[in-house]
């Protein structure tokens, strides 16, 4: 192991480990979100979907989406909402990996 890898490791062994995720971290990792409504592309198209992209602070992002079945039933702070929690909903396995990865790193530090 050199110099830096030792650093690394002591500085790994210093922050607390993380073994679980909580709404808020998922959160915090959403740097912008945006909505669209699919309907706009054609003004003969009733409002039924709303799309939610939301960007991470890595840049990668996700989509959520929501829709009515009838359009009547259109709410667009609804709709937002319900789009915005299912593109949430993707940020957990991703965010998840990403834990049990860190996890996996420090156990073989440990061990080497």
């Amino acid at each position: 192991m050199n110099s830096e890898q030792e650093t690394e490791t002591a500085a790994a062994a210093d922050r607390p480990t993380v073994t679980k995720l909580s709404p808020d971290d998922i959160k915090a990792k959403v740097v912008a979100e945006k909505y669209m409504f699919p309907a706009d592309f054609g003004p003969s198209e009733p409002k039924v979907l709303t799309v939610c992209v939301l960007t991470l602070e890595n840049g990668f992002q996700v989509v959520g989406k929501s829709a009515c079945a009838d359009p009547a039933n259109f709410n667009l702070d609804l709709g937002c909402q319900l789009a915005k929690d299912d593109a949430l909903r993707q940020v957990w396995p991703l965010e998840g990996y990403l834990l049990k990865e860190d996890l996996y790193r420090r156990e073989q530090a440990k061990a080497a």
